[in-house]
């Protein structure tokens, strides 16, 4: 049969996340999640092989609604996402840490990677944020994660520089303020430390 939309397809990004595409009338559509359709497949919301096979289911529900003569809105155009809203946060910063580690660096570097996406992961399990959202990291939530990380000042210092640098890369991609940058520390006590140790 001929169909108006062509070349339905899954696809995976360099950044983890994975998504189905297709042309419609000449435009390419992409979709990383079938909320569109009212069905509730999330396959960025999994680690593998759990991410891949709701990725198939996605597929699937994709192709079967196009079949029976579901269509895209004009108002959806290129470069359709699904919202950073649906990226919890434990997610993103496991999505950043792959990031990085594609890149070489110091196993110390390396190591404060890791620490801080385990403090991440815990902040989640722990507190009242277990379903916390990426985009809903403002500048009150992060001084918590802090908090959580360490009541020293001059450890949340330190770790308010490698969550930053951890995240930076997907706040700049996703258009969201980086909120550890606002963040003022008191460095009463680093100043100590540096004072005592010199």
């Amino acid at each position: 049969m001929n169909y108006e939309f062509k070349h339905l397809k899954s696809f995976h990004q360099v950044d983890s996340r994975v998504g189905i595409s297709f042309f419609f009338n000449g435009k390419r559509y992409r979709f990383f999640s079938a909320k569109i359709l009212d069905i509730d497949i999330q396959p960025n919301q999994y680690d593998d092989p759990a991410k891949q096979v709701k990725l198939d289911e996605m597929l699937f529900a994709f192709r079967n609604m196009l079949e029976k003569g579901w269509r895209p809105t004009d108002a959806l155009k290129n470069d359709v996402e699904v919202k950073i809203e649906d990226i919890l946060l434990e997610h993103a910063s496991q999505q950043a840490l792959k990031q990085k580690l594609s890149v070489k660096y110091s196993s110390y570097y390396v190591r404060d990677l890791k620490k801080a996406v385990n403090c991440i992961d815990n902040f989640v399990k722990t507190q009242k944020y277990r379903n916390l959202k990426f985009s809903e990291l403002d500048i009150t939530k992060a001084r918590e994660l802090l908090l959580f990380t360490s009541g020293s000042s001059r450890v949340q210092f330190n770790y308010k520089i490698i969550y930053s640098a951890l995240l930076g890369e997907m706040f700049d991609r996703y258009k969201i303020s980086n909120p550890f940058k606002s963040i003022k520390l008191k460095k009463k006590e680093v100043d100590m430390q540096i004072k005592i140790t010199v």
